[in-house]
């Protein structure tokens, strides 16, 4: 692809020179001093694929920190996928019987035991532990099969039309339900074509019989299953999902979640709604507005850069030094900003939140918020920590004993009470400690940050997206501190 139709597409001059990066003689060729050559060439990999969403063929390219994770995953596919699309094969290019890796080596037309027809129909015998389940799954798969369950019974021919017959519909084709008639992909050339029972350890896989995964199957993976027992109607408990069978319990999680959180990074992080639209490979831009769970915070963050970048152009002009940062709100990005513009004093300190936006989400529960500073020395509000914490102990011991009558709800409250003591005392602690200085700002920002948004909520089981970070906005940050730590060491 030529350099200069790569930045009509969106790409950056940083992300062509990583691309030619990987190829050091496309780079020489493209790259004349500190200045790239548009009428040069770039190498791209991508995807091609047909959306759902009524876009149809597109090539989705990938970013340079994916190539090498794509082409590992492409080989794992066809690894995965060989003897499939190998059988797939066999039945296209010859009306006779496909001689899978199970199939016994005898002549098309001679009678076979029932152990050879288990074979030719895909049935591994050699995983069986005991003669027992040998023989019981034998009978059950011949008969599943239409085969007779007694010795030279039938031959290959006549096991060849039986696999025919219960080929999928359309073979070789796969039918492709979205593909509007557009979609024509064999399955001897399908990365993802399998046999029936290679994505579950509980059947034995069948080596005559096609599958393929589909958006359920992953979907199935990433939570715990929903499925019943035929016989019992209880739970299947041996059937475990991903994050089961990696011992991280019960979370669960779908494919359509990731789309929404990729697509919420791509805004953050200044994607053009065009190119995103087209990345995620959308007929419509206007339905990017579905995807993006920009907070409010992210809104107003954005706000104060582009506020602070008009003034300091202003003050270049005129060379006078900023001293007042001036926030009018005028749009609702505006007024959803997180910015501590003022203090407010309350019973035990300031508030520094913003109340632009938002009243206070605490309700007045200044102790068990982390917006709330105190100031060393201040005597009378120490006073009122004091009788506040002497309250608060009161009620925690007619908390305790509520919880041990057994009245309902008792234990939310104790729960609730005991942070609040802890904090007391903690807040306390410091305003007496002789080691910090008077005049000191001491905050406490341990606490779980819930409002009753967040507690709402919880209560109707409804999900969050996880925190994104603005990568436009971080200059420097340590890889290891985002992954183990919460608090990562960023410069801005």
């Amino acid at each position: 692809m030529k350099i200069s139709k790569a930045l009509t597409m969106g790409l950056s001059e940083d992300d062509i020179r990583n691309l030619l990066a990987l190829d050091s003689e496309t780079e020489m060729r493209a790259v004349r001093g500190d200045k790239l050559d548009e009428s040069g060439y770039i190498n791209l990999s991508g995807l091609k694929w047909f959306s759902g969403k009524g876009y149809g063929h597109e090539n989705k390219w990938l970013p340079t920190v994916m190539i090498e994770a794509v082409r590992i995953a492409i080989e794992r596919l066809k690894a995965l996928s060989a003897d499939a699309r190998h059988f797939a094969k066999l039945l296209e290019s010859s009306s006779d019987f496909p001689r899978h890796k199970l199939c016994p080596d005898v002549p098309n037309d001679q009678l076979l035991t029932r152990d050879e027809a288990a074979y030719a129909l895909g049935l591994d015998l050699s995983i069986y532990d005991s003669k027992k389940a040998l023989l019981q799954n034998r009978r059950e798969f011949l008969k599943r099969k239409g085969v007779p369950t007694t010795d030279y019974q039938v031959t290959l021919n006549d096991l060849n039309k039986i696999i025919r017959d219960s080929l999928p519909e359309g073979f070789p084709y796969i039918p492709f339900k979205k593909g509007m008639g557009k979609v024509k992909l064999k399955w001897s050339d399908a990365l993802y074509a399998a046999h029936v029972n290679t994505f579950t350890t509980l059947k034995p896989i069948c080596y005559t019989e096609l599958a393929i995964p589909t958006i359920n199957t992953l979907n199935e993976d990433l939570a715990p299953t929903r499925k019943k027992s035929r016989s019992t109607g209880g739970d299947l408990k041996r059937t475990l999902s991903i994050f089961q069978r990696w011992n991280h319990g019960d979370l669960s999680m779908t494919s359509h979640q990731l789309r929404h959180m990729l697509d919420t990074i791509a805004a953050v992080n200044g994607m053009e709604g065009d190119l995103r639209a087209k990345w995620a490979q959308r007929s419509d831009p206007k339905h990017n507005r579905y995807y993006d769970h920009t907070t409010p915070e992210e809104y107003g963050a954005d706000f104060l850069e582009d506020r602070e970048r008009e003034l300091a152009l202003k003050n270049e002009a005129s060379n006078h030094q900023i001293q007042v940062q001036i926030a009018t709100p005028r749009t609702i990005q505006e007024l959803n900003t997180k910015a501590s513009l003022t203090a407010h004093t309350t019973e035990f300190g300031m508030c520094i939140t913003s109340y632009l936006s938002e009243p206070c989400t605490k309700y007045r529960d200044c102790i068990n918020c982390s917006e709330h500073v105190c100031l060393k020395g201040d005597d009378a509000k120490c006073d009122r920590i004091r009788e506040k914490l002497k309250r608060e102990e009161k009620l925690f011991k007619q908390d305790e004993k509520a919880v041990k009558d057994g009245i309902q709800g008792a234990n939310q409250w104790l729960e609730r009470r005991q942070i609040t003591v802890e904090r007391c005392r903690e807040l306390l602690n410091m305003m007496e400690d002789p080691k910090i200085k008077d005049g000191a700002l001491i905050k406490l920002s341990s606490v779980e940050d819930v409002s009753l948004l967040d507690r709402a909520m919880d209560a109707n089981g409804k999900k969050r997206l996880p925190e994104i970070i603005n990568y436009k906005r971080v200059k420097r940050v340590s890889v290891s501190n985002l992954v183990n730590s919460k608090d990562a060491d960023v410069e801005r």
